[in-house]
């Protein structure tokens, strides 16, 4: 049994596999951080005589029905990634924006003046 230990150690794990062994991760994420490097790897292990299994997702790469959820959870987990990406992207922007109110402003300007960040003078 070996431990995760972050992305960067899957490559050593699947180099040790030998054929009729079963790679187990906990959800399909600690595998790869895309769905091409996903199917890559999992095409892999396949081509190689490994089996695959997803423990949060219940997927296992051995049976047709398997490798038919494994496609479509590793799409939607995919999908998931890159809303919250875009999530993050808009709220950077928003957080950034002018105000455009002038309630905020004057929001603003106390949230800045508690921060420290009022206007000084000499």
């Amino acid at each position: 049994m070996l431990t995760d230990r972050g992305i960067s150690a899957i490559g050593s794990i699947l180099e040790q596999l030998q054929p009729g062994n079963t790679l187990i991760v906990w959800k399909l994420d600690r595998l790869g951080r895309s769905l091409k490097n996903l199917i890559e790897v999992v095409s892999g292990l396949e081509s190689r005589g490994v089996g695959f299994r997803s423990l949060h997702e219940n997927i296992d790469t051995t049976t047709p029905g398997g490798k038919l959820v494994f496609h479509l959870f590793a799409a939607l987990a995919e999908f998931e990634r890159d809303l919250i990406k875009e999530r993050n992207r808009v709220g950077a922007r928003v957080s950034l924006a002018p105000p455009t109110s002038p309630s905020m402003r004057v929001r603003t300007r106390r949230f800045a003046k508690r921060a420290g960040h009022g206007r000084r003078t000499a």
